[in-house]
């Protein structure tokens, strides 16, 4: 008791302490020390990135001036050209095989964890090509830390209910039937209200980098949860806020808020990103105002914030301007998340170490992109000059000065004196000089993108001309590019998997996609036929391991499939060699071979071969384990076949005795009622039934006996058939035992 009165004590001191404490300054605060360092370090290399991205030249270019009005200012789009072959590798690496995503058990010797593992594989698989748009999500991301150094996602489960009145018919309670009307005589219906489940799914969303804050001075390893906060903004319409007010989003309550305070909401500093991704910014506003409509945006901020315990509590703002919910510990808002965890990831396109803002691909080649642009135009003018050369004009002399220089082809100009009056200053030609230069810039900005182009090629002539040289290019820049996909994936794909599955295990309930996922999982239907049922959350809620199967050598299909076959191959000689040493192919189950396994998988850009190749248990024989399986079959057949039996015999008996029960109650009540008479011609009667009983029964003992000969002839059939399968499955492990056994999997069903 003394315990619980001190810790009641201390929750009621910790409630106090949140109600006092000014959470809205507190946010203020955050947001204005990361406002600071993002427009001081981030905004000027993100708008440069963004105009580069999209062909333009950044603001304060020099060929936005008035002085190149006349001039070429041409923008050869080469980080466009670059991301985008970055993102068609990303898509050959991570979408080329439905089989990017592996959920592996932590323990692989429990068979409930094997089970729990096939069955999250088959749900997330379904979550991410049905109802999750895991494409577009993975590109926009790969993109976004290719222009702009890192992305941001969240992920939560969305669940929306929706009430609408619905029509109920009405039922007598007495008599249970329908009510009908006395004028038309249809089923009388009343309006009752009524809840529809609208969304019930998982989402995961996108953040752009500009309307996420952290501090700058977080972990690089993992700085979503390293940041003592966490803001994201993000634009909601004003009159949903409106609507809101008063009611609960799980343990939160949404505050009032007027339109006045909803009108401060709209400012906005960094709207000149959007106008660089987009072209214009679709959140600008018009201005502060006492009132707002319900169609304008305002600015809602979701606070993660952490107090001196190391507790981590969440509410949602008005921007900076009010409080729109009460805070509340982030583990009782989001309770699947894991201790310290929160639901945000951001993830890298580049690695920097020690620092959480690392420098993207696009900023990285811009000072290049300039150079190319520059030797461009320059050439371009050069050109032109040469081809189409200034018109010199004699002062004092009466010429039509638009015909003399419009240049068109068969023009004339008036002129006096033809020697003198006009003349063309024409520069010299381009020299290869010019074009040299273009050609080693391509080069550079290749290398340094780690890019493999038509152009590289076209200028290393010593290593174009020979077909290894081809291949050394490739492989170097597909090096690069693989290393790119590599800390992508582990800084965000995989943690964001990772989120997902455990948001599967605490909110999943569709029944569809469960009993999809259970009769694509084997080790689920091996438990159904066993009669075997663990339960569907102990099922779900198993330690599991979530990985992306991205490694080297796997943008490229064709050296995929080979690096594939090259470690099979080996594999295979390895193991004939072993077998042959030892005298066995028990070898193939020893852990020495496992790690042969692994080790050459992963020199072919795999992290191991157990997705290709399923190891037993040491000691375990594989025939005598094949044996064992087919004997197990057999006997359960037999067994099956016996219950049959039993129930025929048990069904035919039970007839029999209903059959003469009623014949006998039949006789007593006639004959209670009959005269003598009667009763005489009755007994004549049933003499005659029980001889025509007797022929039936004979005859139903004859068709028993032929179907007990039938039945024993199925029996020695089956007896035959086992024989042969056993000798079957004996070769046939015998024959196949260099090769890796199939995994046993057993099912359950999923209720």
């Amino acid at each position: 008791m003394l315990n619980d009165d001190a810790g009641s004590k201390m929750e009621d001191g910790q409630e106090q302490d949140v109600r006092s404490r000014d959470w809205l300054a507190l946010a203020r605060t955050c947001w204005d020390q990361s406002e600071s360092f993002v427009q001081s370090e981030l905004q000027k290399p993100w708008e440069k990135a963004l105009d580069h991205f999209h062909g333009r030249h950044p603001s304060g270019s020099k060929y936005n001036s008035d002085d190149y009005r006349g001039r070429s200012r041409l923008f050869r789009p080469k980080t466009r050209s670059t991301i985008r072959k970055g993102e068609a590798a990303c898509a050959a690496a991570f979408f080329s095989t439905q089989d990017v995503t592996n959920v592996a058990p932590t323990d692989d010797g429990d068979p409930i964890q094997i089970a729990s593992a096939e069955l999250m594989q088959q749900i997330l698989q379904h979550r991410l090509t049905k109802t999750i748009p895991w494409f577009m999500t993975v590109q926009s991301q790969f993109q976004t830390t290719k222009t702009m150094g890192y992305c941001v996602s969240r992920q939560e489960w969305l669940y929306e209910r929706v009430e609408e009145m619905v029509d109920q018919q009405v039922m007598d309670p007495m008599t249970g039937a329908p009510v009908l009307d006395a004028e038309t005589g249809d089923p009388l219906t009343l309006q009752v209200p009524s809840e529809r489940i609208r969304k019930d799914q998982p989402v995961i969303r996108p953040i752009p980098p500009e309307n996420f804050r952290f501090h700058q001075g977080a972990d690089f390893l993992n700085p979503a949860e390293d940041s003592p906060f966490l803001i994201e903004r993000e634009a909601v319409y004003a009159g949903a806020l409106k609507g809101a007010a008063g009611s609960k989003d799980g343990i939160l309550e949404w505050l009032d808020v007027d339109d006045a305070t909803l009108a401060e909401a709209k400012v906005d500093t960094t709207s000149s990103i959007r106008e660089k991704r987009s072209g214009y910014d679709p959140l600008d506003p018009d201005g502060t105002s006492e009132s707002i409509e319900d169609h304008e945006l305002v600015w809602r901020h979701r606070n993660i914030i952490r107090d001196e315990e190391g507790d981590d509590w969440f509410f949602f703002s008005l921007g900076t301007v009010s409080l729109l919910s009460e805070p509340v510990r982030l583990r009782d808002y989001a309770p699947w998340l894991r201790d310290g965890e929160r639901p945000y990831v951001i993830g890298y396109g580049m690695l920097e170490a020690f620092t959480a803002t690392p420098t993207s691909q696009a900023t990285l080649l811009s000072d290049l992109q300039v150079a190319v642009n520059d030797v461009q135009n320059l050439r371009m003018d050069g050109i032109k000059h040469s081809l189409h050369p200034k018109t010199r004009i004699k002062a004092g002399e009466q010429i039509d000065i638009k015909a003399a220089t419009s240049g068109a082809p068969g023009s004339a100009v008036v002129v006096k004196d033809v020697a003198n009056s006009i003349a063309y200053d024409r520069p010299p030609d381009v020299t290869s000089t010019a074009y040299a230069e273009q050609d080693r810039l391509n080069v550079d900005f290749d290398e340094v993108a780690g890019a493999f182009s038509q152009g590289t090629v076209a200028t290393n002539r010593r290593m174009n001309e020979t077909v290894g040289g081809m291949a050394l290019l490739t492989n170097a820049a597909n090096a690069v590019t693989e290393y790119d996909l590599r800390i992508f994936a582990e800084t965000w794909v995989e943690p964001v998997l990772r989120q997902l599955v455990r948001l599967e295990q605490r909110y999943e309930s569709d029944e569809v996609i469960l009993g999809l996922a259970a009769r694509k999982s084997d080790m689920i239907q091996q438990f159904q036929r066993h009669g075997i049922d663990p339960g569907l959350d102990k099922l779900l809620d198993q330690e599991l391991t979530v990985t992306v199967n991205v490694g080297i050598g796997q943008t490229d299909p064709n050296m995929r499939l080979q690096k594939f076959q090259v470690a099979m191959q080996s594999l295979m000689q390895i193991g004939m060699g072993l077998s042959q040493m030892t005298g066995g192919p028990q070898v193939l189950q020893s852990p020495a071979f496992q790690a042969i396994a692994k080790e050459i998988f992963g020199a072919a850009g795999y992290k191991d071969a157990s997705r290709f190749l399923a190891f037993q248990d040491q000691g375990q024989d594989p025939t005598q384990q094949a044996v064992q399986q087919v004997q197990m079959q057999a006997q359960q057949a037999i067994q099956q076949l016996q219950a049959q039996m039993a129930e025929m015999q048990k069904a035919i008996e039970d007839k029999q005795a209903d059959r003469q029960l009623r014949a006998w109650e039949k006789t007593v009540d006639v004959q209670a009622s009959m005269s003598k008479q009667e009763r005489e011609l009755a007994a004549r009667l049933a003499m005659e039934k029980q001889k025509l009983a007797v022929d039936v029964a004979v005859k139903r003992e004859d068709r028993e006996a032929n179907a007990a000969i039938e039945m024993e002839k199925l029996r020695r059939q089956q007896e035959i058939a086992q024989t042969d399968t056993l000798d079957e499955a004996v070769m046939t492990m015998l024959q196949g035992a260099l090769q890796p056994p199939a995994p046993v999997r057993t099912e359950r069903r999923v209720i």
